[in-house]
């Protein structure tokens, strides 16, 4: 997911060459649980205005995840 959203933005004119970092993308693999995903997520809002979380899992996951942002975030 990371390189094809990066091959998108090149695609769409967003950024020159992949890996510039508009749109900026990252990968967490060592973030396993809801509660640690929410909290890189929350880190990043203090650099940029939007942040995309990819849920991969099913219904119940995802409720868990929002759950778990709008915990970390003071204003959610």
């Amino acid at each position: 997911m990371h390189d094809a959203i990066d091959r998108a933005s090149v695609a769409a004119g967003r950024q020159r060459a992949v890996g510039d970092g508009s749109p900026m993308t990252s990968w967490h693999e060592e973030e396993q649980s809801a509660e640690e995903m929410a909290e890189v997520a929350a880190l990043c809002f203090g650099g940029h205005e939007r942040v995309l979380v990819l849920v991969v899992g099913d219904e119940r996951d995802l409720l868990t995840s929002g759950a778990a942002v709008k915990y970390c975030l003071p204003n959610a």
